[in-house]
């Protein structure tokens, strides 16, 4: 059980390093977000792979949407 705990964090760990989705993950675990609502549509398992893959990229800030254009991109 120990080993797999240890696994675990060293996981969670890798990914919060990383730039694009360790950003993700710190915006999830801020105060002012409810984790458990934020995750609930995972679970659900209402989607496609694909489309799960998509919504989770567009949250990652990996795919330019309209809004990013406008208001970042200028």
């Amino acid at each position: 059980m120990e080993v797999i705990a240890t696994r675990r964090e060293d996981r969670i760990e890798q990914w919060r390093s990383k730039a694009i989705h360790g950003r993700f993950f710190n915006e999830l675990n801020s105060t002012d977000v409810d984790k458990r609502m934020s995750c609930a549509w995972l679970k659900t398992g209402n989607f496609h792979a694909e489309t799960e893959r998509f919504v989770v990229a567009i949250q990652d800030q990996v795919i330019p949407t309209r809004n990013y254009r406008k208001v970042i991109q200028k």
